[in-house]
């Protein structure tokens, strides 16, 4: 819990306590009644929802959310009742207990769920943003955030992630050019598109927009520190990547399937395009590719991808 925002630890060990000392939270009011009087407030509750932490306890975050405001009266009101209710026991006349009821709405959209528990937390519980793409994303062989500076690299970059901290400034010469983090499954990295790229891309540099980006990596040195930054010379949205040209689409093709070559050839042209094919033929332990002309070059789509897996099995085509 330490590590949500807006949480200091002393605040954490109360919580702890109280639950240690009396019982298990049963519900959003109880969590909120027992904690409002050791320090939780409103900073406290959006911190917790919005990080996930209160999940257990009934209703979506979305509702917990919006009614921290009318629970935070709810509580306060209810220890005044209370106290009045001791002394009214006192003199014979016991008041009747409320509960509260929370406004009813829906949950947040995945994504809203996610940028709350990034915001708090520094990293997602529910998911990734870009897991809707990621049967996609399995047909290409993109380039890893955390790989793409290794010695083994060329320096020219393919990468898909999501676009954080996006700050735009201007140059010397009054150009307008972009900064900011690309974020994917592995990691992130500090990406840069100079004035040049930025008229083609200005369109898509949005905060937690995913895309497309093919750039160069470069290691700059200053003061003696190293500085990795991605240089971005095309960048296109996520939905966008089948127009993508210059890719190589390879094939395995096991001994069991080489019966259905012909029919392979013919999806193919059925997907004419520009772009290579490579068959990678497997006979026992022994592997050769054969590299297809122009007559079955291609368009890759997600469509050819299904209809040559349709014939050939799950994980036989690779985009790179």
């Amino acid at each position: 819990l330490s590590a949500i925002k807006n949480i200091g630890i002393d605040l954490i060990r109360k919580i702890v306590e109280e639950r240690e000392n009396n019982c298990n939270y049963s519900d959003y009011e109880n969590f909120v009644y027992r904690t409002k009087k050791i320090g939780v407030n409103r900073k406290t509750l959006e911190a917790l929802t919005l990080a996930g932490a209160l999940d257990s306890l009934g209703g979506t975050r979305h509702e917990k959310f919006e009614n921290i405001d009318r629970i935070l009266d709810f509580v306060t009101r209810k220890a005044l009742r209370e106290n009045s209710a001791q002394l009214s026991f006192n003199f014979g006349t016991p008041l009747a207990s409320e509960k509260f009821s929370m406004d009813k709405l829906p949950e947040y959209h995945i994504n809203e769920m996610l940028r709350g528990e990034k915001e708090y937390v520094g990293m997602y519980f529910s998911g990734h943003p870009m897991d809707k793409f990621k049967d996609k994303l399995s047909k290409y062989k993109l380039d890893k955030s955390t790989e793409i500076f290794g010695d083994s690299h060329s320096g020219k970059v393919r990468i898909v992630g999501i676009i954080r901290e996006l700050k735009k400034k201007l140059t010397k010469g009054g150009e307008v050019m972009a900064d900011f983090l690309i974020e994917d499954y592995y990691g992130k990295v500090k990406t840069l598109v100079y004035p040049k790229a930025f008229m083609g891309v200005s369109h898509l540099l949005i905060e937690h927009n995913i895309v497309y980006i093919e750039g160069s990596a470069r290691i700059n040195y200053f003061n003696e520190n190293e500085e990795e930054t991605l240089i971005v010379e095309k960048m296109r949205e996520i939905d966008e990547m089948d127009e993508v040209r210059n890719f190589t689409v390879y094939i395995l093709i096991e001994e069991a399937d080489k019966y259905n070559i012909e029919t392979v050839k013919e999806i193919l042209q059925n997907h004419h395009g520009k772009d290579t094919v490579v068959l990678c033929m497997k006979e026992g332990n022994e592997k050769h590719t054969i590299r297809l002309g122009e007559k079955y070059a291609v368009t890759p789509s997600e469509t050819l991808i299904e209809e040559l897996e349709k014939i050939l099995g799950e994980k036989k085509v690779v985009i790179k």
